[in-house]
């Protein structure tokens, strides 16, 4: 098992359980294999990752609860060893990938920075490693790309982005908060094939969070459903989507069922994206 998650609880500004963003969920994730966690907007998803990482804010405070990484708590890691688990064995991508990356900073200088921080790189080998990562995502013309700022690419080309940085140090588990919110369908469609894609490549881990359990469906293994703080049910994916138990997933599983998934969602296409790993072939 590479992540096991107990008993988690976290409120904010101290709230009682009744006011919990998170009452004691506990899920686990196994290697290369990937969980989807499903639920409304304020449901406690994206608290329940911050959690995980340590990245909540001021005003929330983590009750109890642990999260156990390849055998490692990580609330027991003290504030350096977390800050070096991020980003190089846990990464995740955020919500809204244009506000998440640095306006004032190059794709290529963005990226960069996670390649000398997490592997050391320099030189024309950190050069050829950023024009790698962007032809791995399926960015075109990759030079004159990294040279580009967020605001001069698509909505769509700075989710790529993040996942190029996300994946940069080719982390264990992949956290992605709504990874496809905000885009249109065939987007949507080829962001979950390259994760899918990098999965495959990497073996790594992935946490999939999403309002929508169509989203969730073209990825997931198993998922779990959140509601009020909690996980109302849990399973492998195929089963409760066939046989939803809990009142909140037979809402979520009909909303989705109301309209047919896009053929695009079942067959996206990455057109000439090269899915060598970073550093094999020419730059």
């Amino acid at each position: 098992m590479l992540l096991s998650v107990n008993d988690l609880a976290v409120s904010f500004d101290g709230a009682l359980r009744a006011g919990r963003a998170v009452d004691t969920v506990s899920f686990t994730i196994e290697k290369g294999r990937t969980l989807g966690l499903v639920g409304s907007s304020g449901s406690g998803k994206s608290v329940t990752c911050h959690a995980i990482l340590d990245l909540l804010p001021p005003t929330a405070e983590r009750l109890s609860g642990t999260a156990v990484f390849d055998g490692q708590d990580l609330f027991a890691l003290d504030e350096g060893a977390m800050a070096a688990c991020r980003g190089r064995r846990i990464a995740m991508i955020f919500q809204d990938p244009v506000r998440s990356l640095n306006p004032v900073m190059t794709i290529g200088a963005q990226l960069g920075e996670t390649l000398r921080l997490h592997r050391g790189l320099s030189g024309p080998a950190l050069t050829g490693e950023i024009k790698a990562l962007l032809r791995l995502v399926g960015i075109p013309d990759p030079a004159l790309r990294s040279r580009a700022y967020p605001h001069q690419l698509s909505g769509g080309m700075c989710q790529r982005v993040m996942i190029a940085m996300a994946t940069a140090a080719r982390p264990d588990l992949l956290i992605a908060d709504e990874p496809t919110t905000a885009l249109d369908l065939t987007t949507q469609a080829q962001i979950l094939s390259l994760l899918r894609d990098l999965q495959e490549h990497f073996g790594t881990a992935i946490l999939l969070v999403s309002h929508d359990v169509s989203v969730v469906a073209e990825l997931a293994h198993r998922v779990a459903v959140m509601s009020q703080g909690r996980i109302v049910e849990e399973g492998a994916m195929a089963s409760v989507l066939r046989d939803p138990r809990h009142p909140v997933t037979q809402e979520i599983v009909a909303d989705a069922m109301r309209l047919p998934i896009p053929e695009a969602l079942t067959a996206p296409d990455l057109g000439n994206a090269d899915l060598r790993p970073p550093g094999q072939g020419s730059p």
